[in-house]
């Protein structure tokens, strides 16, 4: 609106030029007349600028008429819209009012059918109770029961209790039974191994020392290495031909391997010199040894036969060998 009310001065840029032509001609018009004393000098002027005056505000008033009737329009224009406005919003309304009458019915009919749903609720919730109540009592006979069954149970289970711990007791024992085996046993592989060092320190010193190669093949086969076994006990005999225990010794090693006829061999030739150096025991010992070995056809057989002789020349003379005799 104010753009078009400026509009008349952008439109006759001239008018407002000779307007204030006008007014300078006027003033001059009027110094002039001033000076020669004529007033029709003055009038000139006055008349074109009250001509020029009444021309720019006929236009003025042209204009401001026409910026009436285009706000005018505009008015109209917004008015007709806010009325369009005005009915959509009326529509809407309407249509929202008959949904919310919808909504509200159907919430209606929803109450309704959940009291009924509520009422039927309470009734089963009443035949419930009565059930429960019954069912309670008789839970209560029945727990009644189970208390008695229970306490004979848990007299039953204090028997057993008493006997598993009887035979906890006697596991236990047997546990520290194996235990105290099992540390006998570590013991012993511990004097085995410190029987080897000691007997391997005498052959530095003496290489040619029977009873060390002896002593340290009797400890080997402690441990379970019967071939070294069998080394230091061959050993033993090159250094000792006649060394009977060696060869009884090897025998047992021998035949441990599976080697049946060359463990009979050595059996054999032990008997052979125990008989001669009169250790009658012994001989009787080897030479039995010898018939059975050669009789045995199951290697199972000669496995525990062996481990048997093991254990009786273990805890027999041969272990009694003194270790100071391994450095003479």
């Amino acid at each position: 609106m104010q753009d078009n009310f400026t509009a008349p001065a952008n439109k006759y840029p001239w008018l407002e030029k000779v307007e204030i032509a006008s007014v300078v001609g006027s003033i001059g018009g009027a110094i002039a007349s001033f000076m020669l004393n004529q007033a029709a000098v003055a009038a000139i002027p006055l008349s074109v600028t009250v001509a020029l005056n009444l021309t720019n505000r006929r236009i003025l008033l042209d204009h401001l008429k026409q910026h009436n009737l285009a706000t005018i329009a505009q008015v109209l224009q917004e008015q007709v819209k806010t009325q369009s406005n005005l009915e959509r919003l009326s529509e809407e309304l309407e249509t929202f009012e008959q949904q919310t009458e919808k909504k509200h019915g159907e919430a209606q009919a929803g109450i309704k059918l959940l009291d009924e749903h509520l009422q039927l609720t309470n009734n089963n919730l009443q035949q419930a109770r009565e059930n429960n109540d019954r069912s309670l009592a008789q839970l209560q006979q029945q727990d009644a029961n189970i208390q008695n069954q229970l306490q004979t149970q848990l007299e039953t289970l204090n028997q057993q209790l008493e006997q598993l711990q009887q035979q906890t007791n006697m596991l236990v024992q047997e546990q520290n039974n194996r235990l105290m085996n099992e540390q006998a046993k570590i013991a012993r592989t511990v004097d085995a191994l410190r029987d080897i060092e000691t007997c391997t320190q005498s052959l530095r010193i003496n290489p040619i020392s029977a009873n060390a190669f002896f002593n340290r093949g009797l400890s080997y086969q402690r441990l379970g290495d019967r071939e070294a076994a069998v080394g230091d006990f061959t050993e033993a005999i090159r250094v000792n031909p006649q060394y009977a225990e060696a060869f009884q010794s090897r025998g047992l090693a021998h035949a441990d391997l599976g080697d049946k006829k060359a463990a009979v061999r050595d059996l054999r030739e032990a008997a052979r010199l125990f008989f001669e150096s009169g250790e009658i025991d012994k001989y009787q010992i080897a030479r039995d040894l010898g018939k059975k070995f050669h009789d045995l056809d199951s290697p199972s057989e000669a496995e525990a036969l062996t481990e048997v002789a093991y254990e009786s020349s273990m805890a027999g003379s041969f272990e009694d060998i003194a270790l100071e005799s391994l450095f003479s």
